[in-house]
């Protein structure tokens, strides 16, 4: 009898278990990759796709930046992976099914959940309809053409006004974000003949520090932005959002209103709401609880990893909702069903220590791995050659390397 194997999402957790299952699976499985988008996407490269300049936007230039960072998943695939393109609406463990929404009902024999997560606007007023996320392609591209659109109406009424673009939120991707967003402006300024003095950009960061990696990184990280003219706003919360003002708060409650010509979201996420409804609770914010095998206590047959999982490290505490422990987990979740089919001992997931490498403003970067913390033109690269060793593990060499060279030509426009 065929075993069917079903693995919801095809981000970074999903193609890996897909990926590693094809490889071990034996004839008589069945291997099905359902998600909503035909493309695989590579979400630390999404910045650069937001402020990545053109003189003239054109179809073909925002098919050239959406192919920079989607790959086509059924391309990553032999015919041993069927990809379903296709929306969860519901998953129902009890009877060993999922509800898609074109092709209704389908069972499975195990289940890996890599669904991954959205932007979280934790309920704030406005802010969902008055920002723009930085989640998907799309949302890059529709921030990559505002901007532009932006400073041409201002340019072709002869206007030129103070603009304030916030960036709500200084961890990673605000920062990494907010540096990239300086360079694009500076080309924006000039292709439209705007001073550049009346653009100010700022972070909006609720804590003390940036990235949230220490002092050390955090003030790194500060110096880099101001020589790159972004201010950092400290210990503000955003309450409130309207079109044109953003309403802070402080933690000593003290409430103050900024203007706002464009503001970002950079801010949090939170668990697929599919996963949240059918496994999770308040104390897994959401996630589905799992086992040190990744799989769930209550359903043997259900395994979750990335962002879908709430997965516990060695200190008891939740593993970072991070790509790279995604892609780790991933491949422990393969291996477990594998051994579970054939009757062997499944293995653990142990995480390891994390290293942590942010870009900052064209060819720089930070690493800090455990207490060591470097910063320089070399931790740009060990990032990109990090981006390299991705592509080789989901495509053929020659494709990996090629859309990698494809993926620096287009970003270093903007260093």
């Amino acid at each position: 009898m065929v075993k069917k194997i079903l693995i919801l999402g095809g981000g970074f957790a999903g193609i890996r278990v897909a990926k590693d299952l094809s490889r071990r699976m034996p004839a008589d499985c069945r291997i099905t990759l359902v998600d909503k988008n035909k493309g695989h996407l590579y979400t630390p490269d999404l910045y650069e796709i937001a402020s990545s300049p053109h003189q003239k936007i054109t179809e073909e230039c925002l098919v050239e930046l959406r192919e920079t960072v989607v790959t086509p998943i059924a391309s990553i695939f032999g015919s041993n992976v069927e990809v379903l393109r296709d929306e969860v609406l519901r998953i129902s463990p009890e009877s060993n099914s999922v509800e898609l929404k074109n092709a209704g009902k389908i069972s499975y024999d195990y289940l890996a959940i890599c669904l991954g997560s959205s932007s979280n606007t934790y309920n704030i007023p406005g802010l969902e309809q008055f920002s723009y996320p930085v989640k998907s392609i799309n949302d890059a591209i529709a921030i990559n053409c505002h901007l532009d659109t932006f400073f041409k109406e201002l340019w072709k009424v002869g206007k030129k006004p103070e603009i304030d673009i916030n960036v709500g939120g200084g961890g990673p991707t605000g920062v990494e974000f907010s540096a990239e967003l300086s360079s694009y402006v500076n080309f924006l300024c000039k292709k439209y003949k705007y001073p550049r003095d009346h653009v100010k950009i700022r972070i909006i960061q609720g804590g003390n520090e940036l990235i949230g990696l220490g002092r050390e990184v955090s003030m790194i990280a500060l110096n880099r932005l101001k020589a790159h003219g972004v201010d950092v706003l400290f210990g503000s919360y955003i309450s409130k959002v309207s079109a044109n003002e953003i309403e802070l708060k402080t933690k000593e409650g003290q409430v103050n209103t900024i203007k706002s010509d464009l503001l970002l979201w950079t801010g949090g996420v939170k668990v697929n709401s599919v996963v949240s409804n059918c496994f999770g609770d308040e104390k897994s914010a959401g996630a589905i609880m799992v086992n040190h095998f990744l799989q769930n206590d209550k359903y043997k047959n259900i395994f979750a990893c990335g962002d879908s999982a709430f997965v516990k490290n060695q200190k008891e505490e939740r593993v970072l909702m991070m790509a790279q422990f995604a892609f780790e987990e991933a491949k422990i979740v393969a291996k477990n069903i594998s051994a579970d089919l054939t009757g062997h001992a499944m293995t653990a997931y142990i995480p390891a220590d994390p290293v942590f490498i942010i870009p900052i403003a064209g060819k720089f970067g930070i690493i800090k791995y455990k207490e060591h913390v470097f910063s320089g033109f070399w931790c740009w690269l060990v990032r990109r050659l990090t981006d390299l060793r991705y592509c080789m593990q989901i495509l053929p060499p020659w494709k990996a390397f090629k859309k990698w060279m494809h993926g620096n030509r287009v970003f270093v426009e903007n260093d």
